[in-house]
């Protein structure tokens, strides 16, 4: 009986040190993960040298609305109203509010936003505008301009908001109606808007 005591005992005790390990290898995982993000971060920001770009981390979604986000970056990181943001792939949105030691981040898929954009090789004006999800259209397209699939679409530069060749989209689906004067452009926003931890703010 003493040894059954014994045996289950120990049993309990290496249940333990099982669970434990797998927390740990957990944690080191993550850490893993994001060290390689934080490496990946660390390239993107060296290769564009010639932009002033801050990073920030996403401290959570704000809950009142699916469009926006908070970051822990504010007043006193020099933030400032209607700076760009971006992810390592494109576009995110711009600051909207700021507070001394965060801010709030309108995102590209807010139905309220909109940037001015080049497309075709003639790098004719358009403006991007997010209808679901990652999903938005461009607006005024002349069917002069010719456009293929996967194309990207870069922001304009001439806002006075965003500079000039941050990707925004690609071309997903292009179709000209005879009744209609311009073509009707589908496109998926590039930056990972569902997924964001990190992102940049262009000074």
């Amino acid at each position: 009986y003493e040894n059954i005591l014994s045996v289950e005992s120990e049993n309990e005790f290496l249940l333990q040190k099982v669970v434990q390990l797998k927390l740990m290898n957990s944690k080191l995982d993550n850490y893993r993960k994001e060290n390689l993000e934080l490496r990946k971060m660390l390239e993107f920001k060296e290769s564009y040298q010639n932009i002033s770009l801050k990073p920030a981390n996403k401290v959570n979604h704000n809950y009142s609305s699916i469009f926006s986000i908070i970051i822990d970056v504010g007043r006193v990181d020099d933030i400032k109203k209607n700076q760009p943001v971006i992810d390592m792939d494109g576009l995110v949105g711009k600051t909207i509010t700021i507070g001394k030691y965060g801010s709030k981040v309108q995102l590209i898929t807010d139905r309220n936003f909109a940037v001015s954009v080049k497309v075709g090789e003639e790098m004719s004006l358009s403006t991007f505008k997010p209808m679901h999800g990652k999903i938005g259209y461009l607006e005024r397209v002349l069917k002069s301009i010719e456009l293929n699939i996967s194309d990207t679409i870069y922001t304009s530069g001439v806002s006075e908001i965003y500079p000039s060749d941050i990707p925004v989209a690609k071309i997903i689906s292009i179709k000209n109606n005879p009744d209609k004067l311009y073509q009707d452009v589908i496109v998926e926003i590039l930056s990972d808007v569902e997924n964001l931890n990190y992102v940049f703010i262009i000074q």
